[in-house]
């Protein structure tokens, strides 16, 4: 009879273990997803003041956009459009290459000009000296800082030279270039009007020092073939096939195409002029397999 009851009394107490612990463990869920328990999860510093804009300030594009609609807000008179699109940005390196990176976010930005200089606009006006000073101010607040070597004058109204106009920025990852174009864009019909031109492109460090170890080789061939500084030239669009090459070349308001050609695992210079060369011209100067795709005539 001792040993019943003995053994009753020890289930009881594991009958009561049980209940106590479903119990508590449906109160202590309970406590933990209630709204009275506070955040003990740790906040990253500064996390509570992370906004979109913080976050997209390392990518070009969204730069380039909030550079456009700060300059939309401003309203300015002399603006006649506005617009995004993918384009190139020049950029020297410290090495004096000249690296032009292709479909780039930039915007395009056409500005009445009312002052003439020699028949010619100048864009001293107040027009670009407005979105100048937009432009620097925007940057500046996203931290970047002026590239010296890639500017050629602080403030466009005291700006003397005949050469564009060009103010870049960088900060680690992104390099942004202003353009100001002394060129006639277009006129009115009657020529009562006439426009000038300023973009604003960005673009990565990743893709210059890319633009740079491809296009560096290309540029020393060219220079060393016409006998100029390389500093002089800048080449895009390279198309490089089998053992021939060729690309777009330019300087200061000139340009044209360049071919080249490689010869074990050399690339040499061929030709360079508004077109490519005929065909019987390189058939004069050596084996014609080697500079096939290199001729207009190359059927």
């Amino acid at each position: 009879m001792k040993n019943n009851q003995g053994f009753s009394n020890i289930l009881l107490i594991v009958v009561f273990l049980v209940l106590f612990g479903v119990v508590g463990f449906f109160g202590y869920n309970y406590y933990l997803t209630s709204n009275s328990l506070p955040n003990y999860m740790p906040k990253l510093p500064g996390s509570d003041q992370l906004t979109n804009d913080d976050s997209n300030k390392d990518d070009p594009s969204k730069i380039v956009e909030s550079v456009k609609k700060e300059i939309e807000d401003k309203n300015l008179s002399r603006i006649e459009s506005i617009t995004s699109e993918n384009g190139d940005v020049w950029w020297i390196t410290e090495d004096g290459y000249n690296v032009l990176t292709e479909n780039d976010p930039t915007i395009n930005i056409i500005v009445e000009n009312k002052r003439r200089q020699e028949n010619y606009p100048d864009p001293r006006n107040e027009g670009f000296d407005e979105i100048n000073l937009i432009v620097k101010n925007k940057l500046l607040s996203q931290g970047f800082k002026l590239n010296q070597l890639n500017s050629n004058g602080l403030e466009i109204s005291g700006y003397k030279d005949r050469i564009d106009f060009t103010q870049a920025y960088e900060k680690p990852g992104i390099k942004c270039v202003e353009t100001a174009t002394f060129d006639i864009l277009y006129a009115t019909e009657n020529g009562q009007k006439i426009f000038s031109q300023f973009y604003l492109g960005c673009t990565t460090d990743e893709k210059i020092n890319q633009n740079y170890m491809t296009l560096k080789p290309f540029i020393d061939i060219l220079a060393n073939a016409r006998g100029e500084d390389r500093k002089t030239f800048v080449i895009s669009y390279l198309s490089i096939e089998g053992e021939t090459a060729r690309a777009s070349f330019s300087g200061s308001r000139t340009g044209g195409v360049v071919s080249y050609y490689k010869e074990n695992v050399t690339w040499k210079y061929l030709h360079t002029g508004q077109e490519e060369e005929d065909c019987a011209d390189l058939i004069k100067r050596g084996d014609p397999k080697k500079f096939q795709r290199g001729c207009k005539d190359y059927k």
